[in-house]
């Protein structure tokens, strides 16, 4: 093996990343059906700084057969060392001064067990993501750099079902729909 961590033309040059990061959650019986879970998350990366992302679920037992479930998400993905440093690549660049994506989540969700064997549920939610990571054209018009580049707000459902005819075995279906726009 060669070594070409130096070399000029190397794609990605060596990197490293930290991490620490630091986990709260508690949870509440408000009533004999209802349930609080509260948490947060602070995430610290070496190189590109820190991020907090709290989490809430509300959660009604109504019956036996029947939950429904109110939660609000937040979170982030960190730019990958290839969006952060890839360099000599005849088509994408990375950027070292990117920023993490963010998201906020909205969800109203309900499942019902219509039998022993056969479970429904139904999930609303609504979304709205900023600093999308995206590989924008540059001025020459041949490569692209990584850009924190556009806001992304969504909405949608998803319906699945899932039935379990004998102890081996378990069908599941799903469907979706999204509606998805640029901020």
């Amino acid at each position: 093996l060669v070594g070409v961590d130096d070399a000029p033309y190397i794609f990605l040059a060596h990197h490293s990343r930290r991490v620490g990061f630091l986990s709260l959650e508690d949870e509440w019986k408000l009533l004999a059906d209802l349930t609080l879970t509260a948490g947060l998350r602070y995430d610290d990366y070496s190189d590109f700084g820190d991020t907090t992302n709290p989490r809430l679920a509300l959660v009604w037992g109504v019956n036996e057969d029947l939950t429904a479930k109110l939660l609000y998400g937040s979170a982030f993905r960190a730019p990958s060392f290839s969006d952060l440093g890839q360099k000599n690549n005849p088509v994408s660049l990375g950027n070292p001064n990117l920023n993490p994506e963010q998201i906020d989540t909205v969800e109203l969700a309900f499942s019902y067990r219509l039998n022993q064997n056969l479970q429904a549920s139904l999930t609303f939610f609504d979304y709205e993501a900023k600093d999308v990571i995206e590989f924008l054209s540059d001025a020459n018009g041949v490569t692209k750099t990584a850009q924190n580049a556009r806001d992304q707000d969504g909405d949608g459902f998803e319906l699945e079902l899932s039935w379990k005819p004998m102890s081996q075995l378990r069908l599941s279906s799903s469907y979706s729909k999204q509606d998805a726009t640029d901020a």
